[in-house]
Formats: C-alpha cells, structure tokens, sequence
C-alpha cells in the first residue's frame, strides 16, 4: 500500500502514513484493484479493503466512505459510500467507487469505517490526451489477436484451466466493422497476479445467454506462451498497465466504457445492458 507524503509542491497532505505494527486490530488496508485513470470523465474506482495486522477482510455488512485529495492540497472531497462487490468472485470481494477527477496528478485516497483508523493511498490521474490505451471516445486498436486457425505465435491462446474460451474463433480486426457492438477482456486465468482473471471471464461466459450474436466479444491473452516473460502482440496492442481489463466499445469500435481490474456479474450485466442500449 502506497501512504502520501508529501505532492511535488512541498504541501503537507492531508491523509496520512499507516504504517502498522503486528497486532493491530484497527488499521485499515487499502489495495488499489486496478489503474489507468485519467481526468476529465467519471472513472470507476476499484479496490480491496482488509482490517488489522495480520490482515482479514473487512465484514460484508460494514459501512466503507471514500474520499480523494487533489495535488496541491490539503482538502478532502466529500466522502462516498463504497459499494462492495461479490457476485461471482467471492472470495475476492472488493469496492467501487466512481469520481471525476478535475486535474490530471497523484491524488490521495482515504477509505474509513468506523472504528478504524483509515486506509490511506495514492493513485495517479493521467491527462487524457497522453493516455497510451484506448480512452472512452477512441477507437479499439485493429488488431490481430489470435484464433485457432492462426495462433500468430501465441501458445496457448487461451489458459483458461477449464479449456479455451468461445471467444477466439474471430480475430478483432475481422470484426470491428461489422455493426456490432464489440467486447475485449484482456486477461490470462493461468497467470494473473490479482487471481482475478479467471473469475472474471468466468463471469463474462455466464452472460452468453444474453450476449448471444448481438455482440463481439474477444479474450485476448497477455503472453506469449506459460512462461509469462513476453507479452502477446495483441495484448502490447492496447498499451496497457494492468490487466485484467475490460472494453465496451459501440457499432462503430469506439470504445464506450472500461473497467479496469476485477469486475463481478451485477457490474457485468449492468454494463452489457447500457452497451446493448
């Protein structure tokens, strides 16, 4: 976990460093679930959230409120309520929250329950016009990503522990294009360090139902091969810093919303809804 110190204008901030000893009971942990965030729009916010030294997760019923810190201040926003998240990846529960960020910069973020001393963090907001992947109104990248008849070097195509996925019979520059709206998981079950990947394309399968042909969907592996040394070139593609990603982009490829980390089936089917609308 990251504490804030101090911003590059010398400012003393406002959250604090939590440093703990083993045995504290009233700490909080705040674990930053995924990245890539950027100012100007409403990002959605993810991470998990333990109590105490050691570390267990906090109860399911608890009251989490968020609240972030601009650079250059020492001012909190008004807090939020958290929403925790479960839905078919329970045993990684974790917390969203969406804000817009007016200044691109190392925000701080402090997560409290009562009774405890918060979670303090710093994410960083990247400016919008020199973000590397694809940011809601740009275009998905065409690129090749590997099928079955043409793996393109990647090997496997899937590591999915229960057998590749469905949704490598068409490479995405074949499909973009074709008046569907399009979905891309960027995510390796066998490799992931969050242990969330599998979960999450578990969770995209159990929404074929509705999906059906309305909808592109593509699973794009991160490496090269089991080894976990080179990254796919589809994966290098998207330039992005963390997986497991998600992109909706509408008919015409451009990407309408992005989930960055873990994602549980309410998130999923609410998106797919908003997509399908």
């Amino acid at each position: 976990m990251a504490a804030c110190g101090k911003d590059d204008g010398g400012d003393d901030v406002a959250v604090e460093d939590t440093t703990t000893t083993q045995g504290d009971k009233d700490v909080l942990s705040y674990v930053p679930a995924g990245n890539m965030y950027q100012s100007g729009i409403e990002e959605r916010i993810t991470f998990a959230l333990f109590q105490g030294v050691p570390a267990s997760l906090v109860p399911a019923a608890t009251e989490v409120m968020v609240s972030f810190q601009k650079p250059g201040t020492k001012v909190l926003t008004e807090a939020v309520r958290a929403e925790r998240k479960s839905e078919g990846i329970g045993e990684r529960p974790y917390y969203v929250v969406r804000h817009n960020f007016d200044a691109a910069g190392d925000w701080g973020v402090r997560a409290t329950v009562a009774g405890k001393k918060p979670g303090d963090a710093v994410i960083t907001i990247n400016d919008p016009a020199t973000a590397a992947w694809p940011t809601p109104g740009e275009a998905l990248p065409k690129v090749k990503t590997p099928t079955a008849s043409d793996t393109l070097g990647v090997n496997p195509i899937c590591t999915r522990s229960e057998g590749p996925c469905p949704w490598h019979d068409a490479s995405l520059d074949t499909l973009l294009g074709n008046g569907k709206p399009t979905i891309v998981l960027l995510a390796t079950p066998a490799l992931c360090q969050s242990a969330t990947c599998g979960p999450v394309l578990d969770i995209l399968l159990g929404e074929r139902g509705t999906l059906g042909t309305k909808v592109n969907v593509v699973h794009v592996e991160v490496f090269n091969d089991t080894t976990g040394k080179t990254l796919s070139p589809a994966f290098a593609a998207f330039k992005v810093t963390s997986e497991p990603v998600l992109f909706f982009a509408d008919r015409g490829g451009v990407v309408s919303e992005r989930f960055n980390g873990p994602f549980d089936a309410s998130e999923a089917r609410a998106a797919i809804s908003r997509l399908l609308a």
